[in-house]
């Protein structure tokens, strides 16, 4: 079972991203661009779809009493998720990790290693697009500079929301993060407005004859 948090970006359709076939194939083993991008999302723009995402998406067993997810996220990506929630914090050193503070059982997870994780994942999809949604907590620019450069060359920067996903993905970049946090709104960086291009259903779960 997962947690659902539906994101729709502005005006949109309702398509629901699930996992994309392809046929065209990279080379020189991964690291040149693509010529061609024969995925789902090559021909989208991000104001035309809902994205399907999971709340508090590193939130499993082992790691939290209350967990959220059952899958860490690897195995969300593989079973058609194309959005996470991250609620990051930082360190006194810049380090960034993540936890939940509601869950007194819960652990900090280390933003980097699961980033990574991700990544191996995203190098047998090259045509597939994944959004990073940040709850933020971070303090210092070394901690932004840390959220976004964990990416690598993935991440997109100066997000156009006039292009088509394709465009990005040719290139390699299959994330795009965005933070609650306007005055940490950094395109140049990698870190976009959610405020601005998304738009998100509820999550919480009340009782309707009490709310």
């Amino acid at each position: 079972m997962y947690s659902f948090s539906f994101v729709q970006a502005w005006m949109a359709c309702a398509v629901i991203s699930l996992p994309s076939l392809w046929a065209a194939q990279l080379t020189n083993n991964g690291t040149a661009p693509l010529e061609v991008c024969a995925g789902y999302f090559c021909d989208k723009y991000l104001d035309t779809m809902f994205i399907l995402m999971t709340h508090n998406s590193f939130c499993v067993p082992d790691d939290f009493g209350f967990p959220n997810q059952q899958y860490k996220e690897p195995q969300q990506l593989e079973d058609g998720i194309r959005g996470f929630s991250m609620d990051v914090f930082e360190k006194d050193n810049g380090d960034v990790y993540m936890t939940h503070e509601k869950d007194i059982f819960g652990t900090d997870i280390m933003y980097a290693s699961r980033v990574q994780q991700i990544l191996a994942k995203l190098d047998t999809m090259p045509y597939e697009f994944i959004l990073i949604q940040f709850e933020d907590y971070l303090k210092t620019p070394l901690g932004m500079a840390n959220a976004c450069e964990a990416w690598g060359d993935k991440l997109i920067t100066d997000f156009d929301i006039d292009k088509p996903l394709g465009d990005y993905l040719k290139q390699g970049q299959q994330v795009l993060i965005m933070t609650n946090e306007e005055n940490r709104v950094n395109t140049t960086l990698g870190m976009h407005n959610a405020n601005t291009l998304l738009a998100e259903n509820r999550y919480e779960w009340n009782d309707p004859l009490t709310s």
